[in-house]
């Protein structure tokens, strides 16, 4: 007997403010896998926060980070912070 039923909600990530590049090269690192066809929850958004801290962390040690690309993380982030805001359950198809 089904008890509940969840409903997911999906938004094509071309129709989102993520820069699918950038994303796609940072998950591939993370992952070793690729990113097409894969949907990914806006829960991944806390990966990402960490990511950001990371560099930022290392940046503040003398560590030498590519300031560009510390820059289109923190654009990911704010992308997927504001998909978060409208839904934490949304799944994002790649």
């Amino acid at each position: 007997m089904i008890e509940k039923i969840e409903v997911v909600k999906t938004i094509k990530a071309e129709d989102t403010n993520i820069d699918i590049e950038v994303f796609e090269n940072v998950w591939e690192g993370w992952t070793g896998n690729d990113l097409a066809g894969v949907t990914v929850g806006v829960d991944t958004l806390e990966e990402v926060s960490n990511y950001v801290l990371d560099m930022q962390e290392d940046m503040e040690e003398g560590m030498m980070i590519d300031e560009e690309f510390l820059i289109q993380m923190k654009k990911l982030e704010a992308a997927f912070k504001e998909l978060n805001e409208i839904d934490e359950k949304l799944e994002i198809k790649f």
